[in-house]
């Protein structure tokens, strides 16, 4: 597998760890834009008061 050097399994496990990197900058990204939406509901929501 990964420690004999076999270079099929090396491309694979960089693959999906390529993959999983994408993966949790697009999380982050989603999480940012929620606290941020929700800074905004919480402030509109003030304002109305």
């Amino acid at each position: 597998g990964f420690v004999e050097e076999d270079e099929a399994i090396i491309r694979e496990v960089n693959r999906k760890a390529v993959g999983m990197a994408i993966l949790i900058v697009i999380l982050c990204g989603l999480i940012y834009a929620m606290v941020l939406a929700a800074v905004k509901i919480v402030e509109w929501v003030g304002s109305l008061f």
